[in-house]
């Protein structure tokens, strides 16, 4: 077993998500991790890291055309 597991909360701090995800993430079976015994969960900061993207938010194109909706008058 590896030496080097870290907590659930620190998972969640070190990639800002809020408390208790990467339990639930784990529990779900979306994370890889380790049980203990005792049933406590432990990650390998490396393992979990690889799985996360980086994903660049688009940006609005200034020269796209915006259309209003107008309501519609009887």
């Amino acid at each position: 077993m590896p030496t080097d597991l870290i907590y659930p909360d620190d998972i969640d701090a070190q990639l800002n998500w809020p408390l208790g995800r990467a339990s639930r993430l784990a529990r779900a079976g979306k994370l890889p991790h380790y049980l203990l015994p005792d049933g406590a969960i432990r990650f390998r900061l490396d393992e979990v890291a690889s799985l996360v993207r980086h994903v660049v938010p688009k940006t609005a194109d200034p020269f796209e055309t915006i259309q209003v909706c107008r309501p519609v008058t009887a």
